[in-house]
């Protein structure tokens, strides 16, 4: 089996799903929404630059949206620059409180380049340069702008999916999730309903 979460399997989809989703968080007013959904007809990828309503709508919601973390509406809205860099690599006080997730990213790449990390993880002197999270020396070429097809080919498969999704994460809104998996006309076997850990509900 596999597991995939919050896929971004369609290039397109989930920006124009982000329009419908900002409305159900109520990120935005639903006089905007139904002016975007009139004027826009659903299509923010490829805006007709003689659209001059769609446009102005489309500007009204990205400035209402403009600061809202899209990987996670509820947490602050932070930008990993140069300068924070430069903050976080100074020594970090005990009480010292990271209160954005993106800088936890800057973090590790100065954990796993710590000397007494590569010994206890057993890194040999001299065959490994630095560590960087992302690597972007990969020769990759991003030319598929569509994969359900694939995911629906892994249906045929003797194989188990567990595709989950937040439903605070406004970059791959999990209403796109649900669409493209409900296009599979597959049989439910489980209602909706709610889940627990430890006795509390988790959704």
């Amino acid at each position: 089996g596999y597991v995939i979460a919050s896929p971004a399997v369609d290039q397109y989809q989930p920006i124009n799903t982000k329009v419908l989703y900002a409305y159900h968080m109520t990120l935005i007013p639903k006089e905007l929404y139904e002016s975007l959904e009139e004027n826009c007809k659903g299509d923010y990828v490829n805006i007709d630059p003689d659209n001059t309503k769609c446009l102005s709508d489309y500007e009204d919601y990205s400035q209402i949206v403009r600061y809202i973390n899209q990987q996670q509406i509820l947490e602050p809205y932070c930008i990993t620059t140069p300068a924070v860099n430069q903050v976080i690599q100074q020594p970090v006080q005990d009480d010292q409180e990271l209160r954005c997730r993106s800088y936890y990213h800057i973090l590790v790449n100065i954990w796993a380049n710590d000397e007494n990390v590569r010994k206890a993880l057993h890194v040999r002197e001299g065959t490994k340069g630095e560590f960087l999270r992302c690597n972007k020396t990969l020769a990759y070429t991003h030319n598929l702008a569509n994969v359900v097809e694939y995911y629906l080919n892994l249906t045929h498969a003797n194989l188990q999916a567990l595709v989950y999704c937040s439903d605070l994460d406004m970059s791959v809104p999990h209403i796109d999730t649900q669409s493209w998996i409900k296009s599979f006309n597959m049989s439910i076997h489980d209602k909706w309903r709610a889940w627990f850990v430890e006795g509390q509900v988790a959704g």
